[in-house]
């Protein structure tokens, strides 16, 4: 995977990588986002990892494209970046190593109302990086499908569907 993702070469500079979060819609459904929605000539590859790289005849096109949005797909989001910004999930898919920077969130107090005079006022959020929002969807998505493997029956409730309750036997 590391030779696929090599920045030197310039054909990166027409590109968009993405990504759907949730369940993969298909390659037709994907392909049709570039004339029914972009209205533009583009290219579509879908790497054996699962990554998107949309590849733009132009500059302008794909700039079009990033401005626009948001794209859902079958109601998934369809989350796109150039290639800047591919440098994190790089490092991460192929050397298992994060950014000590990306794990950090931010706690941001929001006015409850106009006139905010003390703590009680606030209500705090937090605000995570959005690469490792996008590196955890990634890797859960991933990891649904060998759930079913590597968590024992008996431990289900760890299960999308599954509940606790599923796991009391009645004793008479």
């Amino acid at each position: 995977m590391a030779e696929d993702l090599d920045y030197t070469s310039d054909d990166w500079k027409l590109c968009v990588v993405g990504y759907v979060s949730g369940k993969f819609p298909g390659y037709r459904a994907l392909n049709n986002i570039i004339g029914n929605t972009w209205k533009c000539e583009a290219t579509l590859t879908i790497h054996e990892s699962g990554w998107l790289v949309y590849k733009f005849q132009n500059e302008e096109d794909k700039l079009f494209v990033l401005r626009g949005g948001p794209y859902l797909v079958y109601g998934q989001p369809l989350i796109l970046m150039v290639e800047i910004f591919v440098q994190p999930f790089k490092i991460f898919f192929t050397l298992g190593e994060i950014f000590k920077q990306i794990n950090h969130s931010i706690i941001a107090l929001v006015p409850k109302s106009t006139n905010a005079n003390s703590a009680a006022d606030y209500k705090p959020i937090s605000c995570c990086n959005v690469t490792y929002k996008v590196i955890s969807k990634i890797l859960a998505g991933q990891l649904a499908h060998v759930l079913n493997d590597i968590i024992s029956h008996c431990h289900n409730a760890f299960l999308g569907g599954c509940y606790m309750a599923h796991n009391i036997n009645l004793m008479q």
